[in-house]
């Protein structure tokens, strides 16, 4: 491809919203440019331009579908990778407080009717984050950081309604055995009411 004249670039669409990761600058208005011109000539669709920006991942931090992106420097082992960008992905602050809020709406629901219910929107919740941003880059290090916030809140409201078990059936038959690695010491669980 780089001995041709085609335009180098990583095509991410998500819905309407379009993300083009290109080698350089040039390569990312000329992208700009194309895709305006096919989407509002061809397609006749209006262009978000508050949205639609080229940014430099090496310096600044983009916002893109509840992540924040920007590139660093790999650190390996591999010289032929040494000093090179790689893409990375974490959890804007505004997203993380979204999330430390609404566990904590879910938490207060619980704590004034633990029923089968609340504790139901407490998993379907907390496993539909997990799904959504288990492939992030910083991971564990974003939602420990959540984890932290939420950690008093979620044991004094769980401790005295929901039975800490080390019983491992139930965990590894639940969402198809997605979580058999997780809770190995045990977890907290609704089914082991006194």
């Amino acid at each position: 491809m780089e001995r041709t004249n085609l335009k180098i670039g990583a095509h991410v669409r998500y819905a309407d919203d379009i993300m083009v990761l290109c080698k350089d600058k040039s390569h990312a208005e000329r992208f700009r440019f194309s895709i305006t011109n096919y989407l509002t000539n061809n397609m006749k669709l209006i262009i978000n331009e508050e949205k639609s920006k080229i940014y430099d991942l090496t310096k600044e931090r983009m916002k893109y579908l509840g992540y924040e992106f920007y590139a660093l420097k790999t650190n390996t082992k591999n010289k032929a990778m040494q000093s090179k960008y790689a893409i990375a992905n974490i959890l804007p602050k505004s997203k993380e407080d979204e999330i430390v809020e609404k566990c904590g709406e879910l938490l207060k629901k619980f704590k004034n009717k633990p029923t089968s219910e609340t504790i139901h929107d407490w998993n379907i919740y907390v496993i539909g984050i997990h799904n959504y941003y288990k492939g992030m880059t910083h991971f564990s290090e974003c939602f420990k950081k959540i984890g932290w916030r939420i950690y008093k809140l979620f044991y004094h409201t769980m401790s005295k309604r929901v039975k800490f078990t080390k019983e491992q059936s139930y965990k590894n038959d639940f969402q198809k055995g997605v979580y058999k690695s997780w809770g190995k010491d045990g977890y907290y669980c609704f089914g082991f009411f006194s």
